[in-house]
């Protein structure tokens, strides 16, 4: 490994947990120069617990029990610093995660002094270690892009902005079979394409503003009339390529897709003011349909009717049950190629198990370890079938230690939340 960058103090970089990208349960190095020397210290993240709307407080890079990254060299020179670093790729330690093929969630940081608080200088992203993560465009017939509008970014951190968008829907049924990130600038942390219908939220959000009027999420406002996700991107995420047998289908006909909101979570921990952004999406579909069409589902607790969490409390634990009764009006097996996991600020950790008819466990189908409401985005990581008659449980645990009163289940972002969000064929 060798980092390199015109500093003078400390630099951080870490291998974040692959569903995330959070500093929350990263493996991290730091390195910085004393005495002649270079020092590298191998450290990792625990969970901390949200009083929200207060940002995260608390977290911190401990030092591992067991030091794994050995100094090859390092050098400074002109005010860039370089060192290089070497470890194995699985170390074996509980405190390290291992460095695996292909595009690999990754975090960066930097100070002065001792190791603390980076305020503005530190980023996420996607590096392949080793091996192949490369992704290729489909072949298609057209293509369709939209943005936000030049949207002047918020002052605040942390913003949440909607543009409603009208698909190139016709009658003649077309395809839907990629969408590539369209990313101009520093400032969008993520992003998430809503399928949502004509309505009066839909028309309130044809010029990009804040979503629901106070950044709300369309997800779960019982007026939104937005039913399910098409795509979500987190930085440093290529783009999104459906299988080769499926697409999502674009008509006007009631059952297909012809409306969305694009939302995108904007991050200016500088404060800065006059910001302006254009990001959003290029979607490309074939005229002539595929094989399949491929839809969503959710899993967990769609209408949020789970029981209040109550306060100061941590370990708690909500379940969501998809039971044989459900699964059983399949007509046949689907083919699950993606999924999202979604709570909200009190989320801890959260998992999708799958069994057969007769109770047998088949597969975890997703799970995050760390979770962080402010990172978050679609896996394609654990492709599985569900059969007629499996079962499927959406365990989500939460931790309200620090915060003073009981939290419902809703569509607020002071409310929670445990969905799993599955892509799958055919429809």
């Amino acid at each position: 490994l060798a980092l390199t960058a015109a500093h003078d103090g400390w630099l951080g970089f870490g291998i974040a947990e692959q569903t995330s990208g959070s500093m929350k349960g990263a493996d991290i190095v730091t390195v910085h120069f004393e005495g002649g020397r270079v020092h590298a210290i191998d450290r990792w993240v625990e969970f901390v617990a949200v009083d929200y709307p207060n940002p995260v407080q608390g977290l911190y890079p401990h030092e591992d029990a067991s030091q794994d990254w050995t100094v090859v060299r390092g050098s400074r020179a002109n005010g860039t610093m370089t060192v290089e670093l070497t470890r194995a790729l699985d170390t074996g330690d509980t405190q390290d995660r291992a460095v695996a093929a292909g595009a690999r969630r990754i975090i960066w940081a930097y100070g002065n002094g001792t190791v603390s608080y980076h305020f503005a200088n530190r980023g996420s992203g996607v590096m392949t270690f080793f091996g192949t993560s490369q992704i290729e465009l489909p072949a298609y017939d057209g293509s369709f892009q939209f943005t936000m509008g030049n949207y002047t970014v918020p002052v605040e951190k942390t913003s949440y902005a909607c543009r409603s968008v009208r698909l190139p829907a016709t009658a003649a049924r077309r395809h839907v079979v990629a969408i590539d990130p369209l990313i101009r600038g520093v400032y969008p942390h993520h992003a998430l394409l809503h399928v949502c219908i004509e309505n009066d939220y839909w028309r309130d959000h044809t010029a990009a503003r804040l979503c629901s009027g106070d950044g709300r999420s369309p997800l779960g406002e019982a007026d939104s009339g937005c039913s399910s996700l098409m795509w979500t991107w987190a930085t440093g995420i290529g783009p999104f390529v459906l299988p080769p047998e499926a697409g999502f289908p674009l008509s006007t006909a009631a059952e297909d897709v012809q409306f969305a909101i694009l939302e995108v979570h904007y991050d200016n921990p500088a404060h800065v003011s006059g910001a302006v952004d254009d990001s959003g999406f290029r979607l490309f579909y074939v005229d002539t349909p595929r094989p399949h069409d491929a839809g969503g589902m959710t899993l967990g607790d769609p209408f949020t009717m789970m029981t209040p969490l109550p306060p100061r409390t941590a370990d708690l634990h909500r379940q969501g049950l998809c039971p044989s009764e459900c699964t059983q009006s399949l007509t046949q097996p689907i083919h699950v190629f993606a999924s999202m996991l979604h709570m909200h600020a009190y989320g801890h950790k959260m998992l999708t198990v799958q069994y057969a008819n007769n109770g047998t466990l088949k597969r975890v189908t997703n799970r995050i370890d760390y979770w962080d409401f402010a990172f978050q985005s679609m896996t394609t990581d654990f492709p599985h079938v569900i059969e007629p008659g499996d079962k499927l449980h959406t365990h989500c645990y939460f931790d309200t230690s620090k915060h003073a009163s009981s939290v419902n289940f809703g569509s607020g972002s002071e409310d929670e939340m445990c969905m799993d969000f599955l892509y799958y064929y055919p429809r």
